[in-house]
This record gives structure tokens, C-alpha cells and sequence, in this order.
């Protein structure tokens, strides 16, 4: 699940509609495929693949979304109404805090979140190399096994507890004692396997451009005439090419269900677009999802155009009907 805040938008360069469609390519400054599984973190692996290229270092998702999920907000400075916004995308869906769920693949798994908070509050922190903390289906599994450990082990669950407690009263958004207590389990952990964390000599700061705050709001408005899709889409794509151009890699959200056979709507979901290139005479752009190189669940339509080794596809304006916001890093 992915949402944006609007700020730093170029009305007069997003409303130029592109002719020319230089072709770029920033595959190489991404690196491998990522794969999220089938946790809630599209988020946090696009935010993994902007802070790769902003950093040239491979960061970790698993990282950014224990930093969403888990960062404690009082210490969070000067921005109360994305504090408030944070805290209500927590709280979406209480029951994956539950003690006996927490440290499931239904708990701290399958919460969603945003991109650009997620930079914003891991920027507090500092960022993990994914190197140190490796996402994917099986260390994912992995994780989580060591975090049940961390927690038989009487001596050094106890350790774990006192210092976070010593650090911050209360982190994440979870009520339940209990379950704040496998919270910061899985937070020691995450923290130990960083070791040293990168920070950058100046903030990292994502700006963002949306044209509603969730793909649902988007659908709302249209049928309202409270939005004209043709306009809010020039000026996406214009924003969209213009920092493809500047060389930067940009996190679009969309309904998953434009490309894939879901039975839900209204499923927000965030990518990343990575290149760009004419083909048959068309304007493309080239989408990174993060479901490793499988082609996972396409629709037919998109499927055959699917790259098999990354599992990244090639689209043009329209094909994506949903899209309604950028994410990039300043």
C-alpha cells in the first residue's frame, strides 16, 4: 500500500506532454530484482530501490519497513501531519499486532505503508545495507525464525527488552504490551544484523507528487468530475519524464489490479519506473515491481510483454489507468 504527499510540483513542466522520449536506462543503478513476496512492502522496496541509486548502495527493505512500522514518532520532529498520517496507516489493520500474529507472515509482514515516510524515518535512523539485512521469501522466513529464538533465549531477550525500553517508552503503533514486547524483539534484531548504519552527510528527503491520496480516492474523484484523467495524467507523465531526464528513478502508486488478476479493488501498490524508450513509435516506460523474475499473476495483456529474467514490463500512457502518484528523492 502506497500513498503520497504533494509538494515540489512543476505545474508548467508537468502540463508539457513529451514527444521526443529520449530513451534512458537506469537498470544498472538499481541492481538485482527484489523480491517482496507475499508480505505488504511494495513500499519499502521501492524505497529500498530510490535510496540505491540516490546512495549507490544496495539498501535494505526489510530495514525501511521495520523503520516505518516500528520507529518510535515522538521523536519525529516538525512534521505532525505526516506523523498523524503514519500513525493511521499503522493502525489500518490492528489485527496483525496481535501477540500470536505479530511475528507471523499475517503480522509485521503484511503492513503497508508509504514510501516516502518510510525514507523519511529511516533517514532518523540511518540506513542498512541489504547486504547486512537481505530481503526475499526465504530470509524472510529466516528472520523470523531467528526473532523466535531471540525470544526462548531468557538472557538475551531480556537485554534486548531493557535497552529498547531505555531508548524509547514505546515504538510502532501497537497497544498490546505483549505484542510491543515481540516488536522489540524483532526491532534488536533487525538493528544487530545492520551493525553500523549508513548516514549521509546531508538528509535524504523524498518529494512527491499525487493526484489523490489512495488509487480509491482517485476512482472517487473521477466519478465525480472532481478530477479529468486525461489532464491529472498529462501532468504525471510530464513530471515522470522530466525526472527521468534529471536521471532519476521514480516510485509510481497504481491499482495492482490494472496488471494483475486480483479479485480485489482498489488494491494500492507501488512500483518503480527505471527507463524509458520508444517502442513502435510509442513513448514507454519501463516498470520494476518486486516479485522477483517470476510473472507473477499477470493478466494475459501484460504477461506476454513480460521480461522472464526480471520480470519487469514495458507500458505506455493509458495501459496503467490508475497511476496517480510519483515518489522520488530530492
Amino acid at each position: 500500500m502506497s500513498v503520497a504527499i504533494a509538494c515540489g510540483m512543476s505545474v508548467a513542466s508537468a502540463e508539457t506532454v513529451r514527444e521526443d522520449c529520449r530513451e534512458v536506462d537506469y537498470s544498472k543503478e538499481v541492481g538485482a530484482q527484489r523480491d517482496q513476496g507475499q508480505t505488504g512492502w511494495c513500499y519499502a522496496h521501492t524505497a529500498a530501490d530510490l535510496l540505491t541509486q540516490h546512495l549507490k548502495t544496495r539498501i535494505s527493505a526489510v530495514d525501511l519497513a521495520t523503520s516505518y512500522i516500528l520507529y518510535d514518532l515522538s521523536q519525529v520532529r516538525g512534521a505532525p501531519e505526516r506523523v498523524q498520517k503514519i500513525e493511521r496507516w499503522r493502525r489500518d489493520e490492528p489485527g496483525n499486532y496481535a501477540p500470536g500474529i505479530i511475528l507471523s507472515e499475517n503480522g509485521l509482514y503484511n503492513v503497508g505503508g508509504n514510501d516516502q515516510d518510510a525514507i523519511l524515518l529511516s533517514d532518523l535512523k540511518g540506513f542498512c545495507a541489504e547486504a547486512d539485512l537481505p530481503g526475499g521469501p526465504l530470509e524472510f522466513t529466516a528472520h523470523m525464525r531467528e526473532v523466535a529464538r531471540l525470544a526462548r533465549d531468557e538472557k538475551a531477550s531480556a537485554k534486548c527488552l531493557e535497552k529498547s525500553r531505555a531508548e524509547s517508552s514505546r515504538i510502532g503503533s501497537i497497544d498490546d504490551p505483549a505484542a510491543q514486547d515481540l516488536a522489540r524483539l524483532f526491532q534488536c534484531y533487525v538493528d544487530q544484523k545492520c551493525g553500523r548504519r549508513i548516514r549521509p552527510a546531508r538528509p535524504v528527503v523524498a518529494d512527491a507528487f499525487e493526484t489523490s491520496p489512495t488509487v480509491e480516492d482517485y476512482y472517487r474523484d473521477v466519478e465525480k468530475r472532481k478530477i479529468d484523467p486525461a489532464v491529472a495524467h498529462a501532468k504525471l507523465f510530464g513530471k515522470l519524464d522530466e525526472l527521468l531526464d534529471a536521471g532519476k528513478i521514480v516510485s509510481v502508486g497504481w491499482d495492482s489490479s490494472d496488471i494483475y488478476a486480483v479479485d480485489e479493488k482498489y488494491t494500492d501498490h507501488a512500483a518503480t519506473i527505471i527507463a524509458r524508450k520508444k517502442i513502435g513509435g510509442v513513448c514507454h516506460y519501463r516498470l520494476r515491481d518486486h516479485f522477483g523474475a517470476e510473472c507473477f499473476e499477470m493478466k494475459k495483456s501484460f504477461k506476454g510483454r513480460c521480461d522472464k529474467k526480471t520480470g519487469a514490463i514495458w507500458f505506455s500512457r493509458g495501459q496503467i489507468p490508475s497511476l496517480y502518484s510519483l515518489v522520488w528523492i530530492r
